[in-house]
């Protein structure tokens, strides 16, 4: 009787191995870069959002508006360069409203957005007195 006794792996096993391991790695490349993209918008979404405050802090303290003029404005914070908007409303208060806050409340709206950039990646808007 003549045994044979196979040691070792056969190349349909090691084939289905190789794909089974490119298919995991290729899964954890992609996940990673799509963890590290969205770090990089968080920066940019955290950095407008300071812009935004301080702009808001400029508002109240420093320079009230004192028209419906737009303002706006770049400033660079980190690596990047953002592009501010500020927008005014002075609405029509009634009388009751008036004695409360002397009839001066300001509606704002600040937009911002990373320079050479279309779209708006933070809006926020508010009322001061």
């Amino acid at each position: 009787m003549d045994k044979s006794i196979n040691k070792g792996f056969s190349l349909i096993e090691i084939l289905t191995a190789l794909i089974i391991i490119s298919v995991v790695l290729i899964s954890l490349f992609q996940a990673t870069t799509n963890v590290l993209i969205n770090i990089g918008d968080n920066e940019k979404i955290f950095a407008a959002r300071e812009i935004a405050s301080n702009r808001i802090a400029h508002l109240t303290t420093i320079e009230k508006p004192l028209n419906n003029n737009p303002k706006g404005g770049r400033v660079s914070f980190g690596n990047d360069e953002y592009i501010w908007e500020e927008y005014y409303d002075f609405p029509e208060l009634s009388s009751s409203q008036n004695s409360l806050n002397n009839g001066k409340i300001i509606k704002f709206k600040i937009l911002i957005k990373v320079k050479d950039q279309d779209n708006y990646i933070y809006e926020t808007n508010g009322i001061i007195n």
